[in-house]
């Protein structure tokens, strides 16, 4: 259960994401990282996770501060190359 208020998501929400692997060949997820509405990015979550194809994994984090529009920048490694995702808000 999310704490919102003001147009704000509250300290102590908890707040999950699942990292799902499609492809043929493992992914190693560097770190998760909040963004606010406003692009800004919070503190990083270092991981480290390799996830193998065809599988999925998942965190939760507790907010520790009020943020507005959460969205989770994901930054992981594929063959060899960084790259990073955005995951789309669940407040407006």
């Amino acid at each position: 259960n999310a704490g919102y208020s003001n147009g704000h998501v509250q300290p102590g929400t908890q707040l999950s994401w699942r990292f799902y692997n499609n492809s043929l060949y493992e992914v190693v997820v560097k770190y998760l990282q909040l963004i606010d509405y406003y692009g800004y990015g919070g503190n990083k979550m270092y991981v480290e996770k390799t996830v193998s194809a065809g599988s999925n994994t998942g965190w939760t984090i507790t907010l520790g501060t009020a943020i507005k529009a959460p969205k989770c920048k994901v930054v992981y490694e594929y063959r060899g190359k960084e790259y990073y995702d955005i995951c789309g808000h669940m407040f407006n």
